[in-house]
């Protein structure tokens, strides 16, 4: 789909209000896991902090299970959101559900956190290991922008190596982000470790002196 595409000769009818946009004549679809290249059947898009991973019942049935109605309905104690029925309505999850701001944003990261250990942290594929090259990366000072490029292909498009998988998607962007992180995470160290002491010295001694002093000195002169 192409929003720039002039739609006139079709009529303009794929949704109300259209004046532009069609679908690319020029683009070719890509089969996926499954060896699929359209849509049918498909349920959901992705929802959430990494809509690319999210997508499709899996991800979004398990924070159902474990946090949403089907777990409230089943005595689980982790129905945190036991109003909601994410597989019924997985909108919910962008849109929110509730009139507090930040719960409806909790879904949110939670959905993307949920994904990021699933898919992303356990990842290990062709002597790959997301764990192994995460240390690696850090240990090696945080500036190979490989391997940034290798999590984000595993994010967009489940694989790391480019051979198989092609470019990572908007790669400059991500890695751009990322190094902003950084340097926010770095610049709120160092003023961290600039503060004043936690405690003002005290204007006079705290204690009395451990013994009183004596009235004769106690050893001769060191010097005349």
């Amino acid at each position: 789909w192409d929003p720039s595409l002039i739609c006139l000769e079709d009529g303009c009818g794929s949704y109300s209000g259209q004046t532009m946009g069609n679908l690319d004549p020029l683009s070719v679809p890509t089969a996926n896991s499954f060896g699929k290249k359209h849509v049918e059947g498909c349920c959901w898009w992705g929802r959430g902090v990494f809509p690319r991973g999210s997508a499709g019942t899996c991800m979004i049935g398990k924070l159902n299970y474990y946090l949403g109605k089907p777990a409230f309905d089943n005595g689980r104690a982790s129905a945190r959101y036991k109003e909601v029925d994410l597989c019924k309505d997985p909108s919910s999850i962008c849109r929110g559900h509730y009139a507090d701001i930040d719960r409806n944003a909790e879904i949110r990261w939670l959905m993307g956190m949920l994904f990021w250990t699933a898919k992303v942290q356990a990842y290990n594929d062709d002597d790959w290991s997301y764990i192994e090259k995460l240390h690696e990366f850090v240990n090696g000072g945080m500036n190979d922008v490989g391997f940034l490029d290798d999590v984000s292909r595993i994010v967009t498009r489940g694989c790391h190596n480019q051979s198989k998988c092609g470019n990572a998607v908007s790669a400059a962007e991500r890695q751009a982000k990322f190094f902003t992180i950084i340097d926010h995470f770095e610049k709120a160290h160092i003023a961290s470790t600039s503060e004043k002491p936690t405690r003002e010295p005290t204007p006079h001694p705290s204690k009395r002196p451990t013994s009183a002093p004596t009235s004769t000195p106690s050893s001769k002169p060191t010097f005349q």
